[in-house]
């Protein structure tokens, strides 16, 4: 049993504890948990004695009663059409209604080893220009350090760093094939200049690995996460991006490119010019302001038509989102500002919301802006943030 699966099993007896419904097994169970450890002993008195009750309040006041009592009212009838004595359903309810609030104390009491801060004391800033270099040889060197401003590859290639900007000089350096890779972290972003001149813009969680030169047939690199290009036209050497199992093909463009590996799809939106997309089975051309989404087991993929500034403005400072869902936006914050996000009532991540803002504010400026539509509320403790619905 894993850690979650022991979590969700023991504070349901912690729920059942509270109103003296625990059979002599699970009695034995709880007893058996305490005595595993320390950790056990805290957590269970502090269950007791009430601490982190605001979560707690926020999930229980996030239930849907009504749902809930529907579904012990449906409970209470036996198959004979006898009905559970007094005791038996007014148990049942007092469980469910411990159980979330317990469970909801358990999340938040095992994630935190640090003492909380309140939410008003509590600043959450941006990102920043910062990535990780692999080179040919495995050496790993962090381009956000100021004293990495240049290096020299095995084949001679000249690499500059210098104001978060990586780039790679062109050179005639024989069939010698060489590939880098630049991982840029959570809370971070990155640009770069490949040896043909394209342009590339690298979004937090992201990664691309390249050739150190282009002297094959073809341009071609890999990527995860989000990548934004501005291709060097070259008609003769078309330029190819791998992502999840699917293939861009360019000559020479703007477009973005979405592929987390915790997605189960490949997003790409086409700025300028014209994209061939290949996966698995199908293949289409893409024309300027269209998406194209690939699923990852390459059984479809669908363009539609989409206004391109809203997919890219990311690379210029600015996170833009128009009629999209609460879940979406803050997997986008997850990723810029390095927090965890929990949601007292699942159903608030389908509300929808057009924002705009500067990509380097503080959080706060995030919740500031979706308060106001009087729809959500948020509570920050650390980097955990829980949102509720008005």
């Amino acid at each position: 049993m894993n850690n979650k699966a022991i979590s969700y099993h023991i504070s349901h007896l912690l729920a059942k504890a509270q109103i003296d419904d625990l059979s002599v097994d699970e009695s034995k169970e709880i007893e058996q948990w305490l005595n595993e450890n320390e950790e056990n002993k805290a957590l269970y008195e502090a269950i007791l004695e009430g601490k982190r009750r605001k979560e707690r309040d926020a999930y229980v006041d996030a239930l849907d009663l009504d749902k809930a009592w529907k579904r012990i009212e449906t409970q209470t009838q036996l198959k004979a059409g006898r009905i559970l004595r007094l005791k038996d359903w007014m148990g049942r309810i007092a469980v469910i209604l411990l159980f979330g609030a317990i469970l909801s104390a358990v999340y938040f009491m095992t994630r935190k080893t640090e003492v909380p801060q309140l939410a008003q004391q509590t600043v959450i800033e941006p990102g920043s220009s910062k990535a990780t270099l692999k080179l040919s040889n495995g050496q790993i060197v962090q381009l956000e350090d100021a004293d990495n401003k240049s290096f020299t590859e095995e084949d001679g290639t000249l690499i500059d760093n210098k104001e978060g900007e990586l780039n790679y000089a062109s050179s005639d350096n024989g069939e010698m094939i060489l590939y880098n890779t630049v991982r840029v972290p959570i809370k971070g972003e990155y640009q770069m200049k490949l040896a043909d001149g394209t342009q590339v813009w690298l979004n937090s969680d992201s990664e691309i690995k390249f050739p150190v030169q282009f002297n094959g047939e073809n341009r071609k690199v890999w990527v995860k996460g989000e990548v934004y290009f501005d291709v060097n036209h070259k008609p003769d050497q078309p330029f190819i991006v791998e992502a999840k199992g699917n293939q861009v093909v360019v000559l020479g463009t703007q477009f973005n490119i979405e592929a987390y590996d915790d997605q189960k799809t490949m997003i790409t939106t086409l700025v300028e010019g014209s994209v061939r997309l290949t996966n698995k089975r199908k293949s289409v051309v893409m024309k300027p302001n269209e998406q194209s989404i690939a699923k990852d087991d390459g059984s479809e993929i669908a363009t539609k038509e989409i206004d391109a500034r809203a997919y890219t403005l990311w690379k210029d400072g600015v996170f833009y989102f128009e009629e999209a869902d609460l879940k979406t936006i803050m997997e986008r914050m997850r990723r810029w500002y390095g927090i965890d996000v929990f949601y007292a009532n699942q159903t608030v991540q389908n509300k929808r919301f057009s924002i705009e803002l500067k990509r380097y504010d503080d959080f706060d400026r995030v919740l500031d802006i979706l308060s106001r539509t009087n729809k959500l509320s948020f509570e920050i403790d650390d980097n955990t943030v829980l949102v509720k619905s008005k």
